[in-house]
């Protein structure tokens, strides 16, 4: 598996809890969460890596990430870019 970095969006959410959903807006259905940061942060990076090892397993065609000033951020969220 090649390197890659992509940003992943972190959104809090409106229903009050503490943690995160995490999005990647380039690879749609990447989608995973944490209660708090230091585990959404852990959780981006697994969720990240097993989409693009399902994707180079099944001979997809791996997109460019956007650079995240083209990335519309929800209220309270935040941009992460992500190693994988």
């Amino acid at each position: 598996m090649a390197k890659y970095l992509f940003p992943a969006i972190f959104d809090p959410g409106t229903d009050g809890d503490k943690g995160y959903i995490i999005t990647f807006p380039d690879l749609p259905g990447c989608i995973t969460e944490g209660c708090d940061t230091s585990e959404a942060m852990h959780m981006a990076k697994d969720a990240l890596e097993g989409f693009l090892y399902g994707m180079e397993e099944d001979n997809e065609i791996i997109p460019s990430p956007s650079t995240p000033n083209e990335i519309s951020i929800p209220t309270g969220g935040f941009i992460v870019i992500v190693e994988a």
